[in-house]
C-alpha cells in the first residue's frame, strides 16, 4: 500500500500549501481506486471547511469518524464543522452577507472562454452551466479576444455559433453587479481576459471553489470537467445522483442551440450527402494530438477493423470522416473511394492544430468543426477517439445506444487531469 501512502501525503501537502484543487482531485483518485480511507474523509472535510461548504464538510468528517471511530482528528474537525453550520444559518437568519445581492436582482455565473480547442472550450462551458444549475445563477457566455475562434468583428465569439444561453449579455452583468468573485474581476476590467489566469491571486480557480458564493457575479476562465463538479451536488439538486455523460445530454438539450445560419448550413449538407446513405460516422485524429498521446498511431490503426464490422453487420453503407488530417484523409480516399463522405474544411499536414493555424477567418474555424461534429451526431453508428473532445462531444448530443457507437481508449471527459493544478 505504499502507492496509497505516497497518494495521502501528496494531497495533504498540497493542503498545507494551500493549493485545494490539486488536493481535492488527488483524494477523489483515491477513493476511486481504493475506496473509503478515513483520512480521505478528513482531508476532503478540511478542504470544504477552507471553502466555507460546511454541509459537505459535516458529511466528509462524519463519514471519518464512521470509518475509524478512534480517529482523533476527524471527531475534533466535525465538531467544528457543526459549529460553523450553526453559525452560518443564525447568519443567514438574520439578513444574510452584506455582499449578496438584494432586491431581486438576478445573480451570475460569467463563463468566459477556455482559450483552445473548440470542442475543449464547450466541454469548458457545459461544466459552468452545471454549477450555474446547481448554484442558481443565469449563465451568460462570452467568448473574447482570448478565443481561437474568435474574427476581430464581432465582440462575442460565442454567438457567432450557438443562441445566447440566457436573456442576459456580458455588458448586463457588468452594469447589474456590484460585487464579483473571483476578487480579481471588477466592473473595470469585465471585458479582459486571461487576468491571473494561470499565475497570480486567484489564478486556476476550480469549480467547487465558486459554489456558495454571496456575490452578485462569478466569473469562470479555468476549466473544470463537469465530471470533477458531481461530488459537489447536493442531494436535493434535480442533479443529484445523475452519471456525467446524461448530465452532458441534459445541458446540452436545455442550452446549447445553433444559430439559425450554421443550423441551415448542417441541414444542408446532410440533406445533399449524407441522407440515405446510412452514414457510419468516424472521427480520426491527427495534427497536434501526436503530441498529446504518444500511442495514437496504434489507436488510429485500429479504425479499419472496427469499420469493417460496421458495414459487414449491413447497419451501415458509407462512410463519413472526420479529420484534421490531409494525410488521414488520402489514406481513406484511397481505402473507401466512393463510400467516403466529408466535409470541405481546413486541414494540416504537420503537428500543429487546426485551430493553430493562420487563417484570415476564425470563426470559419469553429463553424467548420460544429458542422462536423453535429452532422457525426445525425450518423446512425460512430467510431471515435476516447481523448479527443471532438469525439467525446458526438455523445452529447442524443441518447446513443451502447451498441451504436465505439470509442478507443478512456473517456478523456471522465479521468482526473493532474496537470491543471499541479504547482
Amino acid at each position: 500500500m505504499k502507492e496509497l501512502s505516497n497518494l495521502i501525503g501528496a494531497a495533504t501537502q498540497y493542503f498545507q500549501r494551500g493549493n485545494l484543487p490539486q488536493a481535492e482531485l488527488i483524494c477523489r483518485y483515491i477513493n476511486r481506486l481504493y475506496g473509503e480511507h478515513p483520512a480521505v474523509y478528513v482531508l476532503l472535510g478540511k478542504i470544504a471547511l477552507a471553502t466555507g461548504l460546511y454541509d459537505f464538510a459535516e458529511t466528509y468528517l462524519r463519514r471519518a469518524a464512521e470509518v475509524e471511530p478512534g480517529d482523533r482528528e476527524a471527531r475534533e474537525s466535525l465538531a467544528i464543522a457543526r459549529a460553523r453550520k450553526e453559525q452560518d444559518r443564525a447568519r443567514q437568519a438574520h439578513g444574510g452577507n452584506e455582499n449578496g445581492s438584494a432586491g431581486g436582482k438576478p445573480r451570475f455565473l460569467l463563463i468566459k472562454a477556455w482559450g483552445y480547442g473548440f470542442w475543449s472550450d464547450m466541454d469548458h462551458v457545459l461544466g459552468q452551466l452545471l454549477l450555474a444549475d446547481i448554484t442558481g445563477r443565469v449563465p451568460v457566455v462570452h467568448w473574447g479576444d482570448n478565443s481561437l475562434f474568435k474574427d476581430a468583428d464581432r465582440d462575442n465569439a460565442f454567438e457567432a455559433f450557438f443562441v445566447p444561453v440566457s436573456t442576459y449579455s456580458l455588458e448586463d452583468v457588468r452594469r447589474l453587479s456590484s460585487s464579483f468573485f473571483p476578487p480579481k474581476w471588477s466592473r473595470a476590467n469585465l471585458q479582459s481576459n486571461n487576468v491571473n489566469k494561470w499565475d497570480g491571486p486567484y489564478s486556476r480557480i476550480a469549480g467547487f471553489l465558486l459554489l456558495d458564493r454571496s456575490e452578485d457575479a462569478v466569473v469562470s476562465d479555468f476549466h473544470t470537467y463537469l465530471n470533477d463538479i458531481l461530488p459537489w451536488i447536493r442531494e436535493d439538486s434535480q442533479y443529484y445522483g445523475i452519471a456525467a455523460q446524461e448530465l452532458y445530454r441534459r445541458l446540452f438539450r436545455k442550452y446549447i442551440r445553433l444559430t439559425s445560419a450554421n443550423a441551415t448550413q448542417v441541414e444542408a449538407f446532410w440533406g445533399e450527402r449524407l441522407a440515405g446513405r446510412r452514414p457510419l460516422a468516424v472521427h480520426v485524429r491527427g495534427s497536434d494530438k501526436f503530441i498529446e498521446s504518444h500511442r495514437l498511431n496504434e489507436v488510429n490503426e485500429s479504425y479499419h477493423a472496427k469499420i469493417a464490422e460496421f458495414l459487414k453487420e449491413g447497419r451501415c453503407a458509407s462512410i463519413f470522416l472526420l479529420t484534421d488530417s490531409r494525410r488521414i484523409l488520402d489514406e481513406f480516399i484511397g481505402h473507401y473511394g466512393e463510400k467516403l463522405v466529408y466535409t470541405e474544411c481546413a486541414r494540416t499536414d504537420n503537428d500543429t492544430g487546426v485551430h493553430y493555424q493562420p487563417r484570415s477567418s476564425r470563426q470559419q474555424t469553429g463553424i467548420e468543426v460544429i458542422m462536423d461534429v453535429y452532422l457525426a451526431a445525425r450518423c446512425p453508428c460512430f467510431i471515435g477517439n476516447a481523448r479527443s473532445n471532438v469525439s467525446t462531444s458526438v455523445l452529447h448530443m442524443r441518447d446513443w445506444k451502447e451498441s451504436e457507437y465505439v470509442l478507443f481508449g478512456e473517456n478523456v471527459l471522465l479521468q482526473p487531469n493532474f496537470l491543471l493544478h499541479k504547482r
